[in-house]
């Protein structure tokens, strides 16, 4: 395994002496004090702190430079707040000449407003501490040996034992003593103190500086008071190392993603402690000078990495594609009182993971800091939270280590771990509608129906809780209406006929329906069956026959708005029909039509004709002198009550449609202009003739698919829909596809012709109560998008 645990000695050794590599300080161009300073003593041993007078109290924005004799910032120096708000300066080791000292001169800033003039301080040399780094060492051996010995096992047992077969409880134990004095690691810190070491073999790594630094910042005897109090606490660690984070239920999950962020919270509000005492010979700014403040830096350095640690181990965020939730029923029929409820709602809250630098010092101390003055500070933050942060963290970090440890990367990876929970009605999770009127939240985890129409429920966990983080799951519930069809929607019968009908019924828990007509005898054959004896003598209006919903559970208790499905039946007596349909006249020329009337002997097919527009001669036709629509009608010489329309375009032809509609709905439409977007294959402009008079133009639109290509003839399958001038919407039936037929597809012309079956919608938006058939013939410019001007008006 490759070891960087010299990585912390070189950086305090950077930013303890480098500093003269920033020679640049802020300076404002408005600063406009510039006060006198003066020093406690005109000399100072490094790490030793002097009271500075001149500025009046302390000011945390203000900041101490350390310059040369050309006015160049060499390193910073801390200011600190003394008992009564007097400023103290932390003296650095001098930043060029640590070990035999020097002449430095010192001003004081804020950066902006303040720049005080240059005080004289004589920096003295660094203590001679020979041996320091050894000593250092050997603490830090007998902190691994009390380890060792609360674990009951040893050094040789841990490096003979394969990593994936360790113990967990040994798992962190078999990282430290390879860091520390393994024989088969060369950069160990045991073989620093003897020499040189293959990461440095390329350095001029002074160890006497380093002997100086650890000794001067009682670093050394920090490290062996934490080891002289750590056989104490082998108990309570050992104890510790058994637990396990085991989350099964909401309140777990929400109690331990609350104390990852109260992690988080604890580094940001004590990083400027944490760092203010562990000292600049550490790689941070401040000082401690030994003893019990010595002991409460490593604690406080102890309490950031576990810190760090815990709140990287712990649950603290959701992963919100990983969340379910069962929902029964997720739609409701339009008769059913409820209520439904969601259960197993699942989250899945992860850990981050962090990658650890393998340093011999921060692994020692995430152990050794568990034990005297750390403990009693995590204390401070509540015994619940120090147990959960003492007890977990050790036993994650240790399990964590053995699976990555061995990677010769010399870094430490911890993975993201996942904790799935799932709560059936938990306290802490909740049902909400964000959107819709359908259904209501009742506690603790249901819902009813409210109103027809779709909402939109999410379940979530509650706000407030898991550390500020919410895992919800969106899901759509509908309240259906209930829909009757009947079948067949319309029919055509001779007089005294007998016709079936059958009803279908959707979205209904109860089923039962009520029959009735407007005219003829219906007898009912079963719930969804009944038989229409027409009249013997021929009817004008159609009959109704309808089938209407009797459920009356659920929103249905006040009946309304009625639920029922209709056909109509019409009686036949003859029908005419008329050729030439959808054609286009010219101004003054002439059109010669034929009609055939059903149903009617060869002798009673006679018919007289006539036009609202134009003049016929026997059947011929001629056009009027002016553009527009015109409405030609063939009536029954034997039944003068019997007749047919068709339209006619009239115009120079070059653009033009005619409608013909039959049904609930019949009538005669034309038009002189069409426009038809070939790229988008939608028809998309009709304009009615408002020659034409008390006629309505209908909306009509029909789009095929795919589009068109230019050339293109043949039939295609199409789109049709029909919004007629009495205000009834039509849609095409879902059982017949209509089909377009192009004649003509060149020169920027389009002609061909579409019909098929459509159903009306009623207000309720059912389909299928009424059959009408939809004819339509046109002549449209290519290549004009909606709302261009492809066939003008001629």
């Amino acid at each position: 395994m490759t070891i960087r645990w010299a990585q912390l000695v070189a950086f305090s050794l950077i930013l303890a002496i480098g500093c003269s590599d920033d020679p640049t300080a802020p300076n404002a161009p408005d600063q406009t004090q510039s006060p006198a300073i003066t020093l406690e003593a005109p000399s100072a041993a490094p790490f030793a702190r002097l009271e500075v007078s001149g500025l009046g109290a302390y000011d945390p924005a203000l900041f101490a430079q350390v310059l040369d004799s050309d006015n160049q910032v060499l390193a910073p120096a801390p200011l600190q707040p003394g008992p009564a708000d007097e400023i103290l300066l932390t003296i650095p080791p001098h930043p060029q000449t640590p070990l035999a000292g020097g002449t430095l001169f010192v001003r004081v800033t804020d950066g902006a407003k303040l720049t005080s003039q240059v005080a004289t301080l004589e920096v003295e040399a660094l203590p001679s501490h020979p041996g320091a780094l050894a000593r250092m060492t050997a603490a830090l051996q007998a902190t691994l040996d009390a380890q060792l010995t609360t674990n009951e096992t040893t050094r040789e047992a841990l490096r003979t034992t394969s990593p994936d077969q360790l113990r967990p409880e040994d798992s962190g134990l078999f990282a430290v003593q390879s860091f520390l004095d393994d024989p088969a690691n060369p950069n160990s810190l045991l073989a620093l103190t003897a020499g040189p070491i293959p990461y440095f073999a390329n350095s001029d790594l002074d160890r006497d500086l380093v002997d100086s630094m650890i000794g001067s910042t009682g670093f050394d005897v920090m490290i062996e008071e934490i080891a002289a109090g750590l056989q104490q606490e082998a108990d309570k660690l050992r104890s510790s190392r058994s637990k396990d984070l085991t989350i099964t239920n909401m309140t777990e999950l929400s109690d331990a993603m609350d104390n990852a962020a109260l992690f988080d919270n604890l580094i940001s509000d004590n990083s400027g402690q944490v760092l203010n005492d562990l000292g600049v010979a550490l790689g941070v700014v401040g000082v401690f000078s030994g003893g019990s403040t010595a002991v409460a830096g490593a604690g406080l350095w102890a309490l950031q990495k576990t810190l760090e640690v815990g709140g990287s181990l712990l649950p603290s965020m959701f992963d919100n594609g990983a969340t379910t939730v069962e929902l029964s029923p997720t739609d409701f029929f339009e008769d059913d009182p409820g209520p439904g409820a969601w259960t197993n709602f699942t989250v899945v809250a992860k850990s981050r993971g962090m990658s650890l630098d393998t340093l011999i010092l921060e692994g020692i101390l995430q152990y050794a800091g568990l034990g005297t003055s750390f403990g009693d500070f995590i204390e401070s933050f509540g015994g619940d939270i120090a147990q959960e942060m003492a007890g977990f963290v050790i036993t994650e970090a240790t399990n964590a280590v053995i699976g990555a440890a061995g990677d010769g990367s010399g870094i430490i990876t911890i993975d993201p771990r996942s904790w799935t929970v799932t709560s059936t009605g938990d306290p802490l999770t909740q049902g909400r509608i964000v959107q819709g009127p359908a259904v209501d939240t009742v506690a603790p985890n249901g819902y009813v129906p409210v109103e027809v129409g779709v909402s939109n429920m999410w379940i979530e966990t509650l706000p407030g809780n898991f550390g500020g983080q919410v895992a919800f799951k969106p899901n759509s519930v509908e309240v259906k209406a209930i829909e009757v069809e009947v079948l067949p929607g319309g029919v055509n019968v001779e007089p005294g006929e007998v016709v079936d009908f059958t009803a279908v019924v959707r979205n209904a828990m109860d089923e039962e329906l009520q029959w009735t007509t407007t005219g003829g005898t219906l007898t009912q054959t079963s719930n969804t069956s009944a038989s229409l004896q027409t009249p013997v003598e021929a009817w004008d209006e159609p009959i109704v026959v309808k089938a209407t919903s009797r459920a009356s559970g659920g929103l249905r208790q006040s009946g309304e708005p009625e639920r029922s499905g209709q056909a109509l039946v019409a009686t036949r007596n003859g029908q005419i029909i008329i050729e030439p349909f959808g054609v286009c006249v010219e101004p003054d020329q002439t059109q010669v039509f034929t009609s055939v009337i059903l149903d009617f002997p060869p002798e009673q097919q006679a018919v007289t004709w006539s036009a609202q527009r134009g003049t016929f001669t026997g059947s011929t036709y001629r056009a009027p002198s002016s553009i527009g629509g015109d409405t030609v009608t063939a009536t029954s010489v034997s039944d003068p009550s019997l007749s047919a329309s068709v339209g006619v375009s009239v115009s120079a032809c070059t653009c033009y449609w005619s409608a013909q509609v039959s049904g609930a709905d019949s009538g005669a439409f034309t038009g002189s202009k069409a426009q038809f977007d070939h790229i988008a294959g939608v028809l998309t402009t009709v304009t009615c003739d408002p020659a034409v008079s008390n006629v309505s133009p209908p909306n009509f639109f029909m789009q095929v698919f795919p589009s068109l290509d230019a050339g293109q003839i043949g039939s295609f399958e199409a789109l049709l829909q029909y919004s007629s001038p009495s205000g009834l919407v039509f849609v095409q039936s879902p059982e017949s596809v209509p089909m377009l037929t192009v004649t003509k597809n060149e020169d920027d012309i389009l002609e061909g012709s579409i019909s098929g079956q459509l159903f009306t919608v009623d207000p309720n938006n059912v389909e299928n109560l009424l059959s009408v058939t939809v004819s339509v013939s046109f002549r449209a410019a290519l290549g004009f998008g909606s709302g261009g001007d492809g066939c003008p008006l001629q």
